[in-house]
């Protein structure tokens, strides 16, 4: 059995700091889910509507290391991170959670949440 919807190419985006330097690389990723789900957050003139975008990894091609929260996540293949310039007209989130689901028996994945 496979994931639903394991139709998206995604680019991990890592990023590393070397003498002084920000250096990113990036891994693409083929055959993973990328949908975005509808939320609500609070806020102090009351909820605010905003949208959660959700990819789930099959076990079989998690990267190693795991992403972490701060990586930043493309959708589409990306061969050079170039700064935010290099971003136009695509879809990106930043990682902000990381939940492994490897120990299922059933569909082992990660799902990366931002």
């Amino acid at each position: 059995m496979r994931l639903l919807a394991c139709n998206e190419t995604v680019t991990l985006v890592r990023h590393a700091q070397e003498t002084g330097k920000d250096l990113y690389t990036c891994e693409a990723i083929v055959g993973v889910s990328w949908f975005a789900k509808a939320g609500t957050s609070p806020g102090s003139t009351g909820e605010t509507p905003k949208a959660e975008l959700v990819v789930r990894i099959p076990e079989e091609l998690v990267p190693d290391p795991l992403p972490k929260a701060g990586d930043l996540l493309v959708r589409g293949a990306l061969g050079e991170y170039t700064g935010r310039r290099s971003l136009a007209d695509r879809e990106y989130f930043y990682i902000r959670t990381v939940g492994d689901n490897r120990r299922l028996k059933l569909l082992p994945h990660i799902v990366l949440r931002g």
